[in-house]
């Protein structure tokens, strides 16, 4: 079994439990900023790592060493504008990064209020979700349906999205009243 940690000097560090104490196995220095998400897939030696770099990767343990593909958040979908969004930012950074409920998909929410939608094989981006008016903090899968996810964050908006088409199926509003919108966390 595996843990990885994200830090402020850019470094990720793994470590293995398997005979009691855990020990440390390797330090994975590719991002060049720091790394402040970092999610385990449900079913295998995989972890998704999201940094304020603007780049995400995802780690897969291959013949005793971290292989990685990387995540672009300046990927564009081929072929398609999106509404001038991302023009707003000049320095993507991930704010959050996730599963599918198979592992089929990891998403990343952008501080342009975007999320994206990656293959988790191929690192193609399928998907950019668009619904979202402030940065984006929690990502849930649904429990056992794998095209579910729930997103929320600072607007105060919870949206639940159909990750196989791309598209919003519902959306929550968090009103407290005297206040407006109160910001959602996990």
């Amino acid at each position: 079994m595996f843990l990885a940690t994200g830090s402020t000097d850019h470094i990720i560090r793994v470590y293995f439990f398997g005979s009691g104490q855990p020990e440390k196995i390797s330090e994975l220095e590719f991002h060049t900023d720091k790394v402040d998400s970092i999610q385990f897939s449900n079913t295998s030696n995989r972890f998704v790592s999201g940094s304020r770099d603007g780049t995400a990767r995802i780690w897969m343990f291959k013949r005793r060493e971290w292989k990685s593909i990387l995540l672009d958040m300046a990927t564009r979908p081929s072929g398609q504008t999106l509404q001038g969004v991302e023009d707003k930012i000049t320095k993507l950074k991930v704010t959050m990064v996730a599963w599918d409920r198979h592992d089929n998909s990891v998403i990343t929410a952008v501080n342009n209020m975007t999320l994206k939608v990656w293959n988790s094989f191929t690192g193609q981006l399928t998907h950019v979700l668009l619904g979202h008016e402030d940065e984006v903090f929690v990502l849930e899968s649904h429990p056992f349906d794998p095209r579910v996810l729930f997103s929320a964050g600072h607007d105060g908006n919870v949206i639940v999205w159909d990750l196989a088409k791309g598209t919003k199926i519902r959306s929550y509003f968090n009103m407290i009243e005297g206040q407006g919108h109160g910001a959602v966390f996990d």
